[in-house]
Protein backbone atom coordinates (compact mmCIF):
# COMPACT_ATOMS: atom_id res chain seq x y z
CA UNK A 1 0.00 0.00 0.00
CA UNK A 2 0.94 3.60 -0.33
CA UNK A 3 0.59 5.74 2.84
CA UNK A 4 0.76 9.27 3.33
CA UNK A 5 1.40 10.17 7.56
CA UNK A 6 0.41 13.34 8.53
CA UNK A 7 2.56 14.21 11.76
CA UNK A 8 2.46 17.01 14.42
CA UNK A 9 6.25 16.27 15.01
CA UNK A 10 9.29 15.39 13.61
CA UNK A 11 10.03 11.67 14.48
CA UNK A 12 13.74 12.85 14.54
CA UNK A 13 15.93 13.01 16.58
CA UNK A 14 14.49 10.19 18.81
CA UNK A 15 14.37 11.83 22.14
CA UNK A 16 10.84 11.97 23.69
CA UNK A 17 8.11 9.57 23.59
CA UNK A 18 5.72 11.35 20.34
CA UNK A 19 9.12 11.00 18.51
CA UNK A 20 10.18 7.20 19.45
CA UNK A 21 6.21 6.70 19.27
CA UNK A 22 5.99 7.99 15.16
CA UNK A 23 9.36 6.70 14.20
CA UNK A 24 7.91 3.17 15.12
CA UNK A 25 4.96 3.11 13.48
CA UNK A 26 6.90 4.58 10.04
CA UNK A 27 9.55 1.51 10.60
CA UNK A 28 6.90 -0.86 11.18
CA UNK A 29 4.99 0.55 8.25
CA UNK A 30 8.29 0.31 6.06
CA UNK A 31 8.84 -3.19 7.73
CA UNK A 32 6.03 -4.37 6.82
CA UNK A 33 6.75 -3.45 3.23
CA UNK A 34 4.33 -0.49 2.95
CA UNK A 35 5.53 2.82 0.59
CA UNK A 36 5.14 5.50 3.35
CA UNK A 37 5.58 9.54 2.76
CA UNK A 38 5.51 11.51 6.07
CA UNK A 39 4.60 15.15 5.92
CA UNK A 40 5.61 16.37 9.05
CA UNK A 41 6.31 19.69 10.62
CA UNK A 42 9.50 20.53 11.41
CA UNK A 43 9.05 22.63 14.31
CA UNK A 44 11.03 25.99 15.65
CA UNK A 45 11.59 24.40 19.08
CA UNK A 46 12.97 20.99 17.86
CA UNK A 47 14.09 22.17 14.66
CA UNK A 48 16.54 19.64 12.30
CA UNK A 49 17.89 20.88 9.45
CA UNK A 50 16.05 18.95 6.37
CA UNK A 51 19.30 17.51 4.97
CA UNK A 52 19.90 15.60 8.21
CA UNK A 53 16.32 14.57 8.26
CA UNK A 54 16.55 12.79 4.81
CA UNK A 55 19.68 11.01 5.66
CA UNK A 56 18.28 9.86 9.22
CA UNK A 57 14.81 8.98 7.97
CA UNK A 58 14.90 8.35 4.15
CA UNK A 59 15.84 4.68 4.16
CA UNK A 60 12.15 3.77 5.73
CA UNK A 61 10.25 6.68 3.85
CA UNK A 62 9.85 9.87 2.01
CA UNK A 63 10.56 12.43 4.51
CA UNK A 64 8.87 15.80 3.79
CA UNK A 65 9.45 18.64 6.64
CA UNK A 66 7.28 21.68 6.95
CA UNK A 67 8.72 24.52 9.37
CA UNK A 68 6.06 25.74 11.99
CA UNK A 69 6.45 27.92 14.74
CA UNK A 70 4.28 26.33 17.55
CA UNK A 71 5.57 28.76 20.38
CA UNK A 72 2.24 29.69 22.72
CA UNK A 73 2.04 33.36 22.77
CA UNK A 74 -0.47 34.96 25.10
CA UNK A 75 -1.97 37.57 22.31
CA UNK A 76 -3.09 33.87 20.37
CA UNK A 77 -4.52 32.33 23.11
CA UNK A 78 -6.71 35.24 24.23
CA UNK A 79 -7.76 35.39 20.20
CA UNK A 80 -8.71 31.25 20.33
CA UNK A 81 -10.30 31.81 24.05
CA UNK A 82 -12.63 34.61 21.99
CA UNK A 83 -13.34 33.31 18.93
CA UNK A 84 -14.14 29.91 21.12
CA UNK A 85 -11.78 27.86 19.52
CA UNK A 86 -8.71 25.61 20.57
CA UNK A 87 -5.56 27.08 20.54
CA UNK A 88 -4.45 23.51 21.09
CA UNK A 89 -5.64 22.60 16.84
CA UNK A 90 -5.06 25.97 15.83
CA UNK A 91 -1.31 26.33 16.52
CA UNK A 92 -1.07 23.40 13.85
CA UNK A 93 -3.02 25.13 11.33
CA UNK A 94 -0.46 25.82 8.63
CA UNK A 95 -0.92 27.40 5.13
CA UNK A 96 2.25 26.00 3.81
CA UNK A 97 1.42 22.71 5.23
CA UNK A 98 -1.84 23.12 3.31
CA UNK A 99 -0.26 23.86 -0.30
CA UNK A 100 2.41 20.96 0.21
CA UNK A 101 -0.46 18.37 1.35
CA UNK A 102 -3.16 19.23 -1.81
CA UNK A 103 0.53 18.69 -3.94
CA UNK A 104 0.84 15.83 -3.02
CA UNK A 105 -2.44 14.46 -2.84
CA UNK A 106 -2.89 15.60 -6.44
CA UNK A 107 0.19 13.99 -7.88
CA UNK A 108 -0.37 10.89 -6.44
CA UNK A 109 -2.63 7.86 -5.06
CA UNK A 110 -2.60 7.05 -2.09
CA UNK A 111 -4.52 3.78 -0.22
CA UNK A 112 -4.31 5.49 3.63
CA UNK A 113 -3.90 8.84 5.04
CA UNK A 114 -2.53 8.44 8.45
CA UNK A 115 -3.02 11.28 10.91
CA UNK A 116 -0.92 10.97 13.84
CA UNK A 117 -3.43 12.68 16.29
CA UNK A 118 -6.10 14.95 16.62
CA UNK A 119 -3.85 18.14 15.79
CA UNK A 120 -3.30 16.68 11.77
CA UNK A 121 -7.49 17.33 12.00
CA UNK A 122 -7.87 20.60 10.42
CA UNK A 123 -6.23 19.08 7.11
CA UNK A 124 -9.08 16.58 6.87
CA UNK A 125 -11.55 18.81 4.60
CA UNK A 126 -8.52 18.82 2.38
CA UNK A 127 -7.72 15.16 2.41
CA UNK A 128 -11.38 14.15 1.62
CA UNK A 129 -11.62 17.02 -1.06
CA UNK A 130 -8.13 15.76 -3.00
CA UNK A 131 -8.22 12.07 -2.02
CA UNK A 132 -10.23 8.99 -2.29
CA UNK A 133 -7.81 7.03 0.74
CA UNK A 134 -9.15 5.80 3.69
CA UNK A 135 -8.18 8.13 6.48
CA UNK A 136 -7.15 6.47 9.77
CA UNK A 137 -6.82 8.22 12.81
CA UNK A 138 -4.00 7.64 15.11
CA UNK A 139 -5.08 8.96 18.67
CA UNK A 140 -1.79 8.64 20.79
CA UNK A 141 -3.54 10.04 23.72
CA UNK A 142 -6.96 11.18 24.39
CA UNK A 143 -6.00 14.93 24.45
CA UNK A 144 -8.61 16.66 25.97
CA UNK A 145 -8.37 14.18 28.56
CA UNK A 146 -4.55 15.50 29.74
CA UNK A 147 -6.20 18.80 29.99
CA UNK A 148 -9.15 18.10 32.12
CA UNK A 149 -6.82 16.08 34.37
CA UNK A 150 -4.52 19.00 34.68
CA UNK A 151 -7.44 21.08 35.78
CA UNK A 152 -7.76 19.00 38.74
CA UNK A 153 -4.41 19.79 40.06
CA UNK A 154 -4.50 23.47 39.56
CA UNK A 155 -5.90 26.54 41.40
CA UNK A 156 -9.35 28.15 40.88
CA UNK A 157 -8.71 30.58 38.31
CA UNK A 158 -5.80 28.23 36.47
CA UNK A 159 -8.45 25.60 36.87
CA UNK A 160 -11.39 27.47 34.82
CA UNK A 161 -9.20 28.15 31.94
CA UNK A 162 -7.75 24.52 31.66
CA UNK A 163 -10.96 22.90 32.05
CA UNK A 164 -11.87 25.36 28.94
CA UNK A 165 -9.22 24.13 27.18
CA UNK A 166 -10.84 20.80 27.85
CA UNK A 167 -13.74 21.22 26.54
CA UNK A 168 -13.11 22.82 23.39
CA UNK A 169 -10.87 19.74 22.64
CA UNK A 170 -13.28 17.66 23.58
CA UNK A 171 -15.90 19.00 21.56
CA UNK A 172 -13.18 19.00 18.51
CA UNK A 173 -12.18 15.01 19.41
CA UNK A 174 -15.86 14.33 19.48
CA UNK A 175 -16.36 15.84 16.02
CA UNK A 176 -13.26 14.56 14.23
CA UNK A 177 -13.68 11.04 16.00
CA UNK A 178 -17.40 10.77 13.55
CA UNK A 179 -15.26 11.92 9.97
CA UNK A 180 -12.76 9.44 9.75
CA UNK A 181 -12.50 6.34 8.30
CA UNK A 182 -11.36 4.50 11.59
CA UNK A 183 -9.66 5.09 14.85
CA UNK A 184 -6.15 3.55 15.54
CA UNK A 185 -6.70 3.44 19.80
CA UNK A 186 -3.27 3.05 21.36
CA UNK A 187 -4.59 1.60 24.49
CA UNK A 188 -7.92 -0.21 25.40
CA UNK A 189 -8.56 2.63 27.92
CA UNK A 190 -8.73 5.22 25.42
CA UNK A 191 -10.80 2.72 23.45
CA UNK A 192 -13.27 2.41 26.15
CA UNK A 193 -13.34 6.04 26.92
CA UNK A 194 -14.30 6.93 23.32
CA UNK A 195 -17.10 4.62 23.33
CA UNK A 196 -18.60 5.80 26.67
CA UNK A 197 -18.35 9.04 25.17
CA UNK A 198 -20.46 8.36 22.63
CA UNK A 199 -18.16 7.32 19.46
CA UNK A 200 -19.64 5.11 17.26
CA UNK A 201 -16.70 4.74 14.35
CA UNK A 202 -14.29 2.13 14.19
CA UNK A 203 -11.94 1.60 16.66
CA UNK A 204 -9.02 -0.77 16.85
CA UNK A 205 -6.16 -1.20 19.38
CA UNK A 206 -2.88 -0.60 17.85
CA UNK A 207 -0.64 -0.33 20.79
CA UNK A 208 2.63 1.58 20.89
CA UNK A 209 5.11 -0.41 20.37
CA UNK A 210 8.87 -0.83 19.94
CA UNK A 211 12.20 -2.88 17.60
CA UNK A 212 13.54 -5.39 20.61
CA UNK A 213 16.63 -5.70 18.44
CA UNK A 214 17.65 -2.22 19.85
CA UNK A 215 16.60 -2.94 23.46
CA UNK A 216 19.52 -5.71 24.91
CA UNK A 217 18.26 -6.82 28.56
CA UNK A 218 20.24 -5.00 31.26
CA UNK A 219 20.05 -5.49 34.76
CA UNK A 220 19.07 -2.36 37.56
CA UNK A 221 22.59 -1.77 38.33
CA UNK A 222 22.28 0.07 41.84
CA UNK A 223 18.44 -0.19 43.35
CA UNK A 224 20.00 3.08 45.64
CA UNK A 225 19.91 4.94 41.95
CA UNK A 226 17.08 6.52 40.84
CA UNK A 227 16.07 8.24 38.08
CA UNK A 228 13.25 9.91 35.70
CA UNK A 229 13.40 10.52 32.02
CA UNK A 230 11.45 12.90 30.24
CA UNK A 231 11.06 16.61 29.04
CA UNK A 232 9.40 19.18 31.44
CA UNK A 233 8.20 20.74 28.41
CA UNK A 234 5.39 18.89 28.33
CA UNK A 235 3.50 19.82 31.20
CA UNK A 236 1.71 16.27 32.90
CA UNK A 237 6.25 15.40 33.24
CA UNK A 238 6.49 18.67 35.35
CA UNK A 239 3.61 18.80 37.35
CA UNK A 240 4.65 15.31 38.33
CA UNK A 241 8.14 15.88 38.83
CA UNK A 242 7.27 18.87 40.90
CA UNK A 243 5.15 17.24 43.23
CA UNK A 244 7.83 14.33 43.54
CA UNK A 245 10.35 16.60 44.48
CA UNK A 246 7.91 18.81 46.78
CA UNK A 247 6.40 15.78 48.39
CA UNK A 248 8.06 12.54 48.32
CA UNK A 249 11.98 12.62 47.80
CA UNK A 250 13.40 14.56 50.62
CA UNK A 251 11.58 12.17 53.14
CA UNK A 252 12.89 9.41 51.46
CA UNK A 253 16.46 11.06 51.11
CA UNK A 254 16.66 11.93 54.80
CA UNK A 255 16.32 8.10 55.33
CA UNK A 256 18.61 6.49 52.55
CA UNK A 257 21.08 9.37 52.37
CA UNK A 258 22.97 7.05 50.12
CA UNK A 259 19.55 7.42 47.34
CA UNK A 260 20.38 9.32 44.39
CA UNK A 261 17.59 10.82 42.49
CA UNK A 262 18.99 11.58 38.60
CA UNK A 263 16.70 13.81 36.47
CA UNK A 264 17.42 13.30 32.50
CA UNK A 265 15.57 15.13 30.13
CA UNK A 266 14.44 18.70 28.20
CA UNK A 267 14.12 21.63 30.10
CA UNK A 268 14.97 20.87 33.49
CA UNK A 269 15.50 24.46 34.44
CA UNK A 270 12.19 25.16 34.80
CA UNK A 271 11.89 22.72 38.05
CA UNK A 272 11.92 24.34 41.74
CA UNK A 273 13.90 22.01 44.42
CA UNK A 274 16.30 20.50 42.18
CA UNK A 275 19.22 21.37 44.80
CA UNK A 276 17.92 18.96 46.88
CA UNK A 277 20.01 16.26 48.62
CA UNK A 278 21.00 13.51 46.53
CA UNK A 279 19.11 15.47 43.20
CA UNK A 280 21.42 15.08 39.85
CA UNK A 281 20.23 16.85 37.22
CA UNK A 282 21.62 15.50 34.03
CA UNK A 283 19.36 17.28 31.22
CA UNK A 284 18.98 16.50 27.69
CA UNK A 285 21.45 12.73 27.12
CA UNK A 286 22.24 12.06 23.97
CA UNK A 287 20.97 8.27 23.83
CA UNK A 288 18.46 7.50 25.96
CA UNK A 289 18.58 3.97 25.94
CA UNK A 290 21.84 3.62 26.72
CA UNK A 291 21.44 6.28 29.91
CA UNK A 292 18.36 3.78 31.25
CA UNK A 293 20.81 1.19 30.82
CA UNK A 294 23.50 2.37 32.57
CA UNK A 295 20.73 3.81 35.68
CA UNK A 296 18.88 2.08 38.18
CA UNK A 297 15.28 2.20 39.17
CA UNK A 298 12.65 4.60 36.88
CA UNK A 299 10.73 6.89 38.61
CA UNK A 300 7.12 8.07 36.81
CA UNK A 301 5.15 9.46 39.27
CA UNK A 302 2.63 11.27 36.18
CA UNK A 303 -1.04 12.37 38.02
CA UNK A 304 -2.52 13.41 34.59
CA UNK A 305 -2.28 12.62 30.89
CA UNK A 306 -3.20 9.68 28.56
CA UNK A 307 -2.20 7.31 26.44
CA UNK A 308 0.83 5.26 27.10
CA UNK A 309 4.03 6.37 28.19
CA UNK A 310 6.58 5.12 25.98
CA UNK A 311 9.60 5.16 27.75
CA UNK A 312 8.07 2.64 30.54
CA UNK A 313 7.61 0.64 27.71
CA UNK A 314 11.43 1.41 26.53
CA UNK A 315 12.67 0.52 30.10
CA UNK A 316 10.45 -2.56 30.78
CA UNK A 317 12.24 -3.76 27.22
CA UNK A 318 15.68 -3.09 29.07
CA UNK A 319 14.89 -4.94 31.69
CA UNK A 320 14.33 -2.28 34.11
CA UNK A 321 12.63 -2.10 37.24
CA UNK A 322 9.72 0.80 37.43
CA UNK A 323 7.80 2.83 39.99
CA UNK A 324 4.81 4.75 38.08
CA UNK A 325 1.84 5.94 39.35
CA UNK A 326 -1.64 4.49 38.52
CA UNK A 327 -2.15 7.02 35.43
CA UNK A 328 1.46 6.21 34.23
CA UNK A 329 0.68 3.29 33.60
CA UNK A 330 -2.36 3.08 31.58
CA UNK A 331 -2.05 0.62 28.81
CA UNK A 332 0.26 -1.69 30.17
CA UNK A 333 -1.45 -5.06 31.47
CA UNK A 334 0.95 -5.01 34.65
CA UNK A 335 0.81 -7.16 37.88
CA UNK A 336 1.30 -4.65 40.66
CA UNK A 337 4.77 -6.14 42.36
CA UNK A 338 5.24 -8.42 39.77
CA UNK A 339 6.33 -6.67 36.72
CA UNK A 340 5.82 -2.91 37.83
CA UNK A 341 5.05 -1.40 41.04
CA UNK A 342 2.55 0.79 41.41
CA UNK A 343 2.50 4.10 43.91
CA UNK A 344 -0.16 6.96 43.67
CA UNK A 345 0.32 8.91 47.03
CA UNK A 346 3.16 10.12 48.85
CA UNK A 347 2.91 6.82 51.68
CA UNK A 348 3.07 4.57 48.78
CA UNK A 349 5.39 5.99 46.80
CA UNK A 350 7.75 5.84 50.23
CA UNK A 351 6.56 2.51 50.34
CA UNK A 352 7.88 1.54 46.72
CA UNK A 353 11.22 3.38 47.07
CA UNK A 354 12.24 1.53 50.68
CA UNK A 355 11.14 -1.49 48.70
CA UNK A 356 13.61 -0.64 45.79
CA UNK A 357 16.30 0.06 48.08
CA UNK A 358 16.45 -2.82 50.49
CA UNK A 359 15.17 -5.66 48.59
CA UNK A 360 17.74 -5.71 45.29
CA UNK A 361 16.92 -9.49 44.53
CA UNK A 362 13.20 -8.88 44.26
CA UNK A 363 14.11 -5.55 42.31
CA UNK A 364 15.98 -7.26 39.70
CA UNK A 365 12.88 -10.24 39.34
CA UNK A 366 10.89 -7.40 38.66
CA UNK A 367 12.56 -6.12 36.14
CA UNK A 368 12.97 -9.40 34.30
CA UNK A 369 9.38 -9.90 34.73
CA UNK A 370 9.06 -6.38 32.78
CA UNK A 371 11.30 -7.53 29.92
CA UNK A 372 8.78 -10.25 29.56
CA UNK A 373 5.66 -8.77 29.29
CA UNK A 374 7.13 -5.62 26.80
CA UNK A 375 8.04 -8.45 24.44
CA UNK A 376 4.58 -10.36 24.68
CA UNK A 377 2.27 -7.23 24.13
CA UNK A 378 4.62 -4.35 22.69
CA UNK A 379 6.41 -5.92 20.07
CA UNK A 380 5.40 -3.11 17.30
CA UNK A 381 6.07 -5.22 13.52
CA UNK A 382 3.75 -7.57 15.20
CA UNK A 383 1.35 -4.74 16.37
CA UNK A 384 1.95 -3.67 12.66
CA UNK A 385 0.93 -7.19 11.00
CA UNK A 386 -2.34 -7.25 12.63
CA UNK A 387 -3.01 -3.92 12.12
CA UNK A 388 -2.37 -4.11 8.36
CA UNK A 389 -5.58 -6.68 8.24
CA UNK A 390 -7.46 -4.85 9.83
CA UNK A 391 -6.94 -1.72 7.64
CA UNK A 392 -7.58 -3.71 4.67
CA UNK A 393 -11.33 -4.89 5.81
CA UNK A 394 -12.43 -1.27 6.22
Amino acid sequence: MKILQLSYLSPWPIKDGGAIGIYNLVKAYHHCGQQVTLLFFNTKKNFVEPQKLHAELGSICNPIPVYLNTDLTVVEALKQLLLNKSYHISRFESAKFTEQLITLLTQNTYDVVHLDGAFMGPYLEVIRKYSKAKVILRTHNVEHLIWERLSKQAGFIKNNYLLHLSNQLKKYELNLWSKVDAIAAITNEDKQLMLQLGCTNKIVLLPAGIDFSNYPSSETNSTSVFFHLGSMAWQPNLEAMQWFLNNVWPSFQARYSNATLQLAGRNLEVLANTNLKGVEKIGEVANAIQFMQQSGIMVVPLQSGSGVRIKIIEAMALGKCIISSSIGAEGIPYTNGINLLIADDVETFLQQLTFCITQPQRVKEIGIQARQLALTYFDQNNSMKLFLETIHEI
